[in-house]
């Protein structure tokens, strides 16, 4: 019953593939990629110069024009090619010079895989192939059977395998089970010698199939139960359910490509029994025993699917070298940088409309994994099962780990309205696409990274391509750390216009206020900013100010950069313009000392002296009275007070009290003194102005002290402190360490015995 069943099968892949052949190949850019008989992109022998201008090929291109891309990695291309200059026996492999699975020009690049074998001249070490066949190993036996030389063997020249190919890709970047980009894989080889019938394999593996060079054995090949491979399986209706192992076999010879056959790894009870929905089973080629390859063919004839060519003339090689027992010489190994003329050969066949696609069979995955492993093999005749001659591999090819999801977590805050969120560890050429159901998302949700700008929770999905089924989902919870600092303003005291000395003080809020516990931590430090009239700014939390007006303080976290404000007005005292009495005042190192004169002939007068610490509170201290004798202007009347009632304060208030018998009395400007400015000296004074490393600081003092210079910026940051000595009179300190510091504005800062004495600004370009 089933050899009735199989000679129905005969006769109709007889009538479905009316005058099919693989004899006839011919060169072409199948998804715009050379088989040409070249390996350079942007060049060929054997397609019109203006078509490959831009198409990719084996290697990027060397000194033709164009913008032709390679699709092997070059790197350390000068470390190799001195080795095999030298004559070197190594072997190493290169693999896709960009992403697996990145679109290139609007081709999905799925994987590339170079080799350099081994070359075999001799057995002698140096001088044989470490990786060939022996014991007639065939095509279609389990490969942990195979046996090999791992010691080194001599290989005939037209299978020694010097350079071996093998590219995916599709012609665009559509990825589904409906209407699929093509899938194109191209494949090349080069051998030592240059003449003869060349007979080259592409076993792609769906398990990772390994070596052991120490032993020569094979293993991890696929299932026992099947002949050490993966086999295709099928549905009772004829469709693929499983993908298995698949050899692409190719020959070329002096005439060109000769054929390009595709086998299937399955059972020989499917090969007999399933008639398959995508391609065709091609009668009496079957290579095994109860499981082995069987060749396939499109269930239609397309002949321009199939792509072949050589290298009708010598032409460049790898960007590291080859070996031509054609152009080289014995004593560099056969080093050359061309390939003789009919040495290299390439081919590529369209795997969509061949139907084994794996983006073709309902149920699977269109991103999937089906090989993992590529062998490259040689044989010894045109027989599919003759005896295996060298081999190169195994190599991975399509073994692209899945695209990650996990997201770097951000927060959201005053300082940071919008943040950006990227995987962490992102994959050129992966297929990213972003969602959220109670965030905000500002930018294009698919691609690799997006903005957003509300707290919410935001899920990333991965897939090597578009299209993919299989993908990876991850979530962030981004939070939103806008806590505000509370800000408060006061004032103590009011100026008095004409009277700078007269200064009100500026006070900013308890910083305990704002160190408000949240999620993210408490305060990290404040930043306080007062502007004020006539450009008044300052940037610490208390100032004084002789300006009348309104005044901002805006306090900033600065863990999250977010701001409050708050207002005060500053007043003026409300005194009557005296026209006799001026006075002032100042802190002196025991005390205060109030002067005061009057603009008239005061003889006779007395003088009390009032003072306050707050200034509705004034209580009179002393007096001083002018000698009757004293009929000119009298001016400088002073009064010290270094009274204990000092000790502790900041600002003290006064104010003089004339009393004169025929005018009744008056009062003079309320005179406030700070007594945290103790008068020790002069003014300090600060040069160069601008500065570019270091500044000298000018100061007289009147008496010796112990002081400290500080380097303040603008955010009230003291960024240089350094201690000197100040001796009575002209003393003079030079401030280094300041060439690190940011262009800007600074404040240069006098403080005696723990008093602040001075300020200057000053410039640093």
């Amino acid at each position: 019953m089933v050899r009735q069943f199989y000679f129905r099968l005969v006769v109709c892949v007889l009538v479905i593939l009316p005058g099919f052949a693989y004899s006839q190949y011919g060169s072409g850019l199948p998804a715009g990629f050379g088989i040409d008989g070249d390996v350079l992109a942007a060049r060929s022998l054997n397609v019109s110069s203006g078509a490959v201008a831009a198409s990719f090929d084996w290697f990027p291109k060397i000194t033709a024009t164009g913008t032709g891309i390679g699709v092997v990695d070059t790197s350390n291309s000068a470390s190799l090619k001195a080795q095999l200059a030298s004559g070197s026996n190594i072997a190493f492999s290169k693999g896709l010079a960009f992403n697996r699975f990145s679109t290139q020009n609007g081709y999905l690049l799925l994987d590339a895989r170079y080799s350099r074998d081994y070359f075999g001249l001799a057995n002698s070490t140096g001088l044989s192939d470490l990786t060939t066949f022996t014991n007639g190993s065939k095509n279609g036996d389990n490969p942990t059977g195979w046996s090999t030389t791992p010691a080194g063997a001599l290989v005939g020249d037209k299978a020694d395998i010097i350079d071996s190919y093998i590219h995916l890709r599709r012609d665009g970047n559509t990825v589904n089970t409906s209407n699929p980009s093509a899938l194109i894989m191209a494949i090349g080889a080069s051998t030592l010698g240059s003449t003869g019938q060349r007979y080259v394999d592409f076993e792609l593996f769906h398990k990772k199939i390994m070596y052991d060079g120490s032993t020569g054995a094979f293993s991890n090949s696929g299932p026992a139960s099947s002949g050490g491979h993966t086999a295709w399986t099928f549905k009772a209706d004829g469709s693929v359910k499983d993908v298995g192992d698949l050899t692409v076999s190719f020959a070329y010879s002096t005439n060109g490509v000769d054929e390009i056959s595709v086998y299937l790894w399955m059972s020989q009870s499917d090969y007999l029994s399933v008639i398959p929905q995508s391609f065709a089973l091609v009668p009496n080629q079957f290579y095994g025993s109860t499981y082995g390859y069987a060749k396939i063919t499109p269930l239609v004839a397309q002949g321009t699917d199939f792509w072949g060519s050589t290298n009708t003339a010598t032409t460049p090689g790898p960007a590291w070298g080859t070996s031509s027992k054609l152009l080289g010489s014995t004593p560099n190994r056969y080093y050359s940088e061309n390939y003789g003329s009919n040495q290299f050969g390439e081919a590529a066949i369209n795997l969509t409309k061949l139907g084994v696609d794996p983006a073709m069979i309902n149920g699977m995955d269109p991103c999937s994994l089906p090989y993992l492993r590529v062998v490259i093999k040689t044989r010894s005749s045109a027989a599919f099962t003759s005896s295996l001659q060298d081999f190169s591999g195994p190599y991975d090819i399509l073994d692209a780990a899945p695209i990650p999801a996990e997201i770097t977590p951000k927060t959201l805050s005053c300082s940071n309205p919008s943040v950006t969120l990227a995987p962490v560890s992102p994959v050129n050429g992966g297929y990213y696409t972003w969602t959220t159901s109670d965030g905000n998302i500002v930018s294009n949700t698919v691609g690799s990274s997006i903005t957003v700008n509300q707290p919410g929770t935001y899920y990333l999905t991965s897939a090597l391509a578009e299209g993919c089924t299989t993908r990876k989902t991850d979530s962030v919870l981004i939070k939103g750390d806008f806590f505000q600092p509370v800000a408060t303003a006061s004032v103590v005291g009011m100026v008095l216009p004409g009277a700078p000395a007269i200064t009100a003080s500026l006070i900013g809020g308890n910083e305990n206020q704002s160190n408000v516990p949240a999620n993210f931590g408490g305060s990290t430090g404040l930043l306080w900013q007062w502007t004020g009239p006539s450009g008044f700014t300052a940037f610490r939390k208390d100032t004084v100010t002789n300006l009348e007006g309104q005044y901002m303080l805006v306090l900033t976290e600065t863990r999250n950069g977010c701001k409050d404000t708050a207002y005060v007005s500053v007043g003026v005292w409300k005194v009557l313009p005296s026209f006799y009495l001026n006075a002032d005042g100042k802190a002196t190192k025991t005390g205060t000392e109030i002067s005061w004169a009057t603009s008239d002939d005061s003889n006779g007068s007395n003088f009390e002296i009032e003072r306050a610490f707050s200034v509705n509170q004034f209580k009179t201290i002393g007096s001083v009275s002018v000698p009757v004798s004293v009929t000119t202007i009298q001016k400088g009347y002073q009064f010290q007070d270094n009274s204990a009632g000092l000790a502790g304060k900041s600002i003290v208030y006064y104010r003089i009290k004339l009393l004169q018998a025929a005018f009744g009395f008056e009062y003079s400007p309320i005179v406030a003194v700070d007594l945290k400015k103790r008068e020790v000296g002069a003014g300090i004074s600060v040069s160069p102005n601008p500065f570019a490393e270091k500044v000298t600081l000018s100061y007289e003092a009147n008496n010796a002290y112990t002081a400290v210079v500080n380097i303040i910026n603008l955010h009230g940051q003291a960024v240089n402190s350094q201690s000197i000595q100040l001796q009575k009179g002209m003393n003079q300190a030079e401030i280094n360490g300041l060439a690190n510091l940011q262009a800007g504005v600074y404040i240069v800062q006098l403080m005696v015995d723990g008093v602040m004495t001075d300020t200057k600004k000053v410039l640093k370009q």
